[in-house]
Parts: structure tokens; C-alpha cells; sequence
């Protein structure tokens, strides 16, 4: 009896942790994301990687995406979205290297850090001039009028360039 109990109680455990693993969740720039970790065999992965990088596939790129960021994997991801962004000049590869960084900032209190704060509205501002609707609709936090909000040109030059340290 005592066994047969204790059978039971892991099955309905095992239950409510496998219903609670399968739920979805809505991103801010309303993608759906399966909030349990994603697995991907290292060969499906490395496929995904060359399709995105090397043929600008973007359906792989946000497996990936979603793969790493889903698995609290960013500071993984953060070279293949620069990657991404900066050869192909991809909108959401622009939006995930600053949420890459806005992830960071839990752990490592980054943006105490303003150099590397102003580097993530950069990219942020990148994303959304690249018409990517997260970029555009984050914009928000970080400029009040809508008229005040420089191109990512503009804001790199005044106020990352000229203050980075020698």
C-alpha cells in the first residue's frame, strides 16, 4: 500500500509538472515562445546556425532565437544575432542583441554600466528604424517624445563614440 502511494504521488506530480512545461507565453513583441526549455539535437542547432547565417534564413534564425533566449542562453545567442544583424542587417537580430544585454543586466547589474546601456538602446534603436514592431514599441522607455528620437547613427555618434574611454 505504501508503495502504491507513493506510485501515485509521482504520477500526479509528474502530471502537473508536464501540463505546467507545455505552456505557452506572449513576448513583448508578441511572438509566442514555449516557456519550457527547447532541445535541439548540436546537429539541428549547427543546421539552423548555417541556414541563418550563411542563406539569411530567417524562419532558422528564430528557432534559434527562441531556443536560446527560451533556455536563458542570451550571452550564448549574442554572437549569432550580432552576426546576424550586422551581415544580413536583420530587424529582430538588432532587437535580440539588446534584449541579449537587457538579460545580462539581471545578473550583472549592467547598466550601471552606461556605456554598455547606451550600446543596447543602439541596437534598439536599430531594430526599430529596420521597421521591427518590439524596436519600435520599446522606444518608449527610453524616449519620452517622439520627436526627440534620434537615429541610431546620430545616437551612436553623440553618445557612444564620443564617450567611450581611450
Amino acid at each position: 500500500m505504501k508503495y502504491l502511494n507513493l506510485f501515485l504521488f509521482a504520477l500526479i506530480f509528474s502530471c502537473n509538472n508536464s501540463e505546467k512545461s507545455n505552456n505557452l507565453k506572449k513576448t513583448s513583441n508578441s511572438e509566442m515562445v514555449i516557456s519550457r526549455p527547447l532541445e535541439f539535437s548540436k546537429k539541428t542547432r549547427n543546421s539552423l546556425l548555417l541556414k541563418a547565417i550563411n542563406q539569411k534564413d530567417t524562419l532558422a534564425y528564430k528557432k534559434l532565437s527562441n531556443f536560446y533566449l527560451a533556455n536563458d542562453r542570451a550571452d550564448e545567442f549574442y554572437v549569432y544575432a550580432f552576426i546576424m544583424a550586422t551581415e544580413h542587417n536583420y530587424p529582430k537580430a538588432y532587437y535580440d542583441l539588446y534584449e541579449s544585454l537587457m538579460f545580462a543586466s539581471v545578473y550583472i547589474n549592467q547598466f550601471k554600466r552606461e556605456n554598455s546601456k547606451k550600446v543596447a538602446i543602439y541596437y534598439l534603436l536599430k531594430s526599430a528604424e529596420l521597421n521591427y514592431k518590439g524596436g519600435k514599441n520599446h522606444l518608449a522607455k527610453y524616449f519620452k517624445n517622439v520627436d526627440d528620437i534620434p537615429s541610431s547613427k546620430d545616437y551612436w555618434l553623440k553618445e557612444v563614440e564620443s564617450k567611450v574611454p581611450n
